[in-house]
């Protein structure tokens, strides 16, 4: 004889599930609007010409990396470290061993597909070495920051929680940053800024995860 299934409704895991999402929300809008901000500010500073030249080098290059992280990275990392037999400790152990080569690859990978991009742009959008430099040293510095935070998030609603944390401490100074180096240098210092932000923000998630090594 079939039965139909009963269901039963749990308060406690609707509550915690809500909760998790307002987490990753939060920490979703808070990163965008950060990532976006400094083409803002340099458009309220500069001429439409440099946002052009800043958005070619930076803007795609950026959202570039981005799509591959996170529909190819981490569409694969974290199912694989959820269903992961290793310990935390293990884990974070290991990844503090070869982030230095992560950071290194991703930063010439993003040297070499700048290059590619600003050929292909043409000659209105000049190459400029101290530009490909920045970028490629901040997206890997991104890199580094989305790797760890990855990890840090699947700790459960303690890791959301602190990415969300760290965001919102961070945010005003990494406003300050940019408003301040484009202010006062133009469109270097608007690239400038971008590379200082994120190494900001790696430095933060990989503290975090060098503290709890052991844990």
């Amino acid at each position: 004889k079939f039965q139909h299934p009963k269901l039963h409704f749990n308060h406690l895991a609707i509550k915690s599930i809500y909760s998790m999402g307002f987490l990753f929300m939060t920490g979703w809008m808070i990163s965008t609007l950060l990532n976006n901000s400094d083409i803002i500010i340099l458009s309220n500073l500069s001429t439409k010409y440099d946002v052009g030249i800043y958005t070619a080098y930076v803007g795609n290059t950026r959202n570039y990396f981005l799509i591959f992280y996170q529909d190819i990275l981490a569409t694969v990392l974290l199912p694989t470290i959820l269903n992961s037999s290793l310990k935390r400790s293990k884990l974070y152990q290991t990844l503090l061993k070869w982030l230095p080569v992560y950071f290194i690859v991703i930063t010439i990978g993003t040297s070499v597909v700048t290059v590619f991009f600003i050929l292909c742009y043409g000659s209105k959008y000049p190459m400029n070495g101290l530009y490909i430099l920045w970028v490629s040293l901040g997206i890997g510095f991104l890199g580094v920051f989305n790797l760890c935070n990855t990890l840090i998030v699947t700790e459960g609603k303690e890791g959301a929680k602190f990415s969300v944390r760290l965001y919102r401490n961070t945010f005003l100074f990494l406003i300050g940053i940019i408003i301040g180096f484009t202010h006062h240098f133009g469109i270097y210092g608007t690239f400038f800024a971008h590379t200082i932000n994120q190494f900001v923000l790696a430095f933060f998630s990989v503290r975090h995860i060098y503290q709890r090594r052991y844990s």
